[in-house]
């Protein structure tokens, strides 16, 4: 089963359960700040991105950066992570070294 959901906890609750997913991002966060790299991110590259607001746009465009996010974009994500939704996911890792004062 594939999930497609928008940053948050639902892109959350279907890694932990060990599924794939489409993540619509925007550009209120960015990928690398909270998603997994075995999900698929949908995610508009603006210089005002990320911008962190909930509410409102700076932008002259209004939420430009969800525009720029088409049906077909997310369609086509969609059909490409189905064929793979059968793989194991990968797993991000990162290792935190302890300072020895």
């Amino acid at each position: 089963m594939l999930s497609v959901v928008q940053a948050g906890f639902l892109m959350h609750l279907t890694r932990a359960v060990d599924r794939p997913a489409v993540v619509i991002y925007g550009g209120r966060e960015h990928p690398w700040q909270s998603g997994y790299s075995c999900n698929t991110n949908l995610f508009s590259e603006l210089p005002c991105a990320p911008c962190w607001r909930w509410n409102g746009c700076d932008n002259p465009v209004e939420r430009e950066c969800m525009k720029r996010i088409s049906v077909d974009a997310v369609v086509h994500a969609i059909r490409e992570r189905a064929a793979r939704a059968d793989e194991p996911l990968t797993e991000d890792r990162a290792t935190i070294a302890l300072r020895a004062d």
